[in-house]
């Protein structure tokens, strides 16, 4: 599962983009910030988000949120 993907770069067949509105009509499961904070979510991630600070910093607390959900549900999950 990618986690910044587009239509154009994808190379799994399930991917987070940073247009959902036109980007789902392809494959897009949405924006990785949208994405379940209630444990729900397991398997592997991968996460090259587009270098801007904001951006990142942004990742890095959604990905500690998302850790501490699947510990709390004893869910597999890693980035």
């Amino acid at each position: 599962f990618e986690c910044f993907a587009s239509p154009l770069n994808c190379h799994f067949g399930k991917f987070c983009s940073a247009f959902p509105d036109i980007d789902t009509h392809f494959g897009s499961l949405g924006s990785f910030f949208s994405l379940p904070t209630d444990g729900s979510l397991e398997g592997s991630f991968e996460s090259n988000p587009p270098f801007v600070s904001e951006v990142m910093t942004a990742m890095a607390l959604k990905i500690e949120t998302l850790l501490n959900g699947a510990q709390a549900t004893n869910k597999p999950l890693s980035f």
